[in-house]
């Protein structure tokens, strides 16, 4: 798990790797488009890892699934 500050307000990343998934909890419940940033950088580090440790072409490496929704 990750906490990230984003414009003085924290959300938690819970990444799970053997699912290609990053859960986001947001008590703000912004839209995705806020910490686009983040993504970015995840996204990145994550196709690089999998290039680099797993042996993964680069253009076969799908982005990790970003899920946004969670209860209340």
């Amino acid at each position: 798990m990750r906490m990230y500050m984003h414009s003085f307000h924290w959300i938690l990343l819970c990444i799970r790797i053997e699912e290609h998934k990053v859960l986001v909890y947001d008590s703000l419940r912004q839209d995705k488009s806020k910490y686009q940033d983040i993504i970015e950088v995840v996204n990145t580090a994550w196709s690089r890892y999998l290039h680099k440790h797993i042996g993964l072409p680069i253009g076969e490496i799908e982005p990790l699934h970003w899920v946004t929704d969670f209860p209340v």
